[in-house]
């Protein structure tokens, strides 16, 4: 073989060994300005924008330092339990010189993070059911162990087949464990753990509610019955007041051509009560009428359906 063509196989070779190399050393370069990039954004104060450029680095080049970026940038943004995962996760692996160097800063940073979270120990008499902790699923009973959470209120669900729904709101502290026991309620019982609020069905017990043509009528009668009262108590009225306007001694005669003149305050009263009289009597009669024809229609009309109540996630679903 020529020495030209050895050359020429040589610079083949080279060139395939370039292009193969390429790629990586473009990966590498990428991920190490994405993360000077992000560290620039830290200092902005921008940490939504850095962590997206430390996830993208990450993606292309995984190392403990592109991960501690992450994490940190996890704390900055208050996402406490990622970044307490991901603390844990980082300090537990094998000692590295960039690990080394930084174990202290990250060791605090955790301990400022574990100082925003408390821990849940959730116990449930029914096996399998589904456990969620602020919407998140954390695995079904019985759990391994201990659950993470953000101090302050964690709202807790259990989820079992065949069972009502548990939503319960629990107090976490800060660095403490609490402890929850759920007793799921079968869907066929009948009765539950806690008795019915005051002015609401028990849940799971059949109510019924009135016809509105029963309470129609009932209102129209009372109301019917009062204007009736009332005009009768004007009529009464206008019998005194004509009584007194009909007596020589009882009323003020005054000299005038006509005897309402003669006597004007008791002819005035009886006409005025005279009209309120006739306007109770006229109005009570059509109220009470009508609410005696909605009595009669509340009576021929099927009663209605009960209703079957049920605790839910949400709260009290009725079944009609």
């Amino acid at each position: 073989m020529s020495r030209r063509a050895v050359s020429t196989r040589l610079a083949g070779g080279l060139s395939l060994l370039l292009a193969w190399l390429a790629p990586w050393a473009a990966r590498a370069q990428s991920a190490e300005e994405l993360l000077a990039e992000g560290l620039a954004l830290r200092a902005q104060q921008d940490d939504e924008g850095a962590l997206a450029l430390f996830e993208r680095a990450a993606a292309l080049e995984p190392s403990t330092r592109v991960d501690a970026q992450v994490a940190l940038a996890l704390q900055a943004l208050g996402r406490w339990l990622e970044a307490d995962a991901r603390l844990t996760a980082l300090l537990a692996r094998d000692e590295d010189e960039w690990l080394a160097r930084n174990r202290p800063h990250l060791v605090e940073a955790l301990a400022e993070v574990g100082g925003r979270l408390g821990e849940l120990v959730i116990e449930c008499a029914v096996d399998g059911a589904r456990v969620l902790v602020d919407r998140r699923e954390v695995g079904t009973t019985p759990l391994p162990g201990p659950v993470r959470a953000v101090a302050g209120t964690a709202i807790v669900e259990v989820l079992a087949d065949g069972h009502h729904a548990i939503q319960r709101r629990v107090l976490v502290a800060p660095r403490e464990r609490a402890r929850e026991r759920f007793e799921p309620v079968p869907l066929a019982a009948e009765a539950l753990e806690a008795p019915p609020a005051r002015g609401r069905s028990a849940p799971g017990t059949a109510s019924a509610e009135p016809a509105p043509w029963l309470v129609l009528g009932a209102s129209g009668a009372v109301a019917g019955a009062v204007f009736l009262g009332l005009g009768g108590a004007a009529f009464a009225v206008r019998e005194d007041q004509i009584a007194v306007w009909n007596d020589d001694a009882r009323c003020d005669r005054l000299e005038g051509p006509s005897r309402d003149e003669e006597c004007p305050g008791p002819a005035g009263a009886w006409r005025a009560a005279e009209g309120l009289a006739i306007a109770g009597f006229v109005v009570g009669g059509a109220i009470g009428l009508a609410g005696l024809v909605a009595l009669v229609v509340a009576a021929l009309s099927p009663a209605a359906p009960a209703r079957a109540c049920a605790p839910t996630l949400d709260g009290v679903a009725c079944r009609f």
